[in-house]
């Protein structure tokens, strides 16, 4: 899980915070390109108050996205079994999107075509941030998020 976005105003620095426990990696875009971000694995066997886990974080530039996702996304099946995969879902993304909103369209349809009917075997959440391209604009936030759940 994503633990926190932060935002410095004054370096205008934004970074990304992410929790050992999560099992799936975000997505990363800009310029028409996701990729899954690179991250330190880590084993959890359980979680106690005597465990040390450590979490990584990451900067962020103008104009990239971010795509936050549960298991359900990328194990749906199509109905001889196959699974969508994290792989299949960065492939759906592959263009440039408008807005956050567009990203989850894009994500959902490209999910529903390749289940082809088939029930999602588990709850499918998907997140999708986008950074203002231009973080000096006033008029403008400097995210737009957009989330989904199925």
């Amino acid at each position: 899980m994503v633990d926190r976005a932060h935002h410095e105003p004054a370096s205008r620095q934004r970074s990304l915070t992410r929790s050992p426990l999560e099992r799936d990696p975000p997505l990363v875009g800009q310029g028409g390109h996701f990729e899954t971000l690179q991250l330190e694995p880590q084993l959890v066997l359980g979680v106690n108050d005597e465990s040390a886990y450590f979490s990584e974080r990451f900067d962020l530039t103008p104009g990239q996205s971010i795509v936050l996702y549960t298991d359900g996304a990328i194990d749906a099946q199509r109905p001889d079994g196959e699974r969508f995969s994290t792989e299949g879902l960065a492939k759906s993304l592959f263009g440039k999107f408008d807005n956050a909103e567009a990203i989850i369209e894009s994500l959902r349809s490209a999910v529903d075509e390749f289940r082809q009917g088939r029930d999602l075997p588990d709850d499918l959440t998907l997140v999708a941030i986008q950074l203002n391209p231009n973080p000096s604009t006033v008029t403008k936030p400097d995210a737009e998020v957009v989330a989904t759940t199925a």
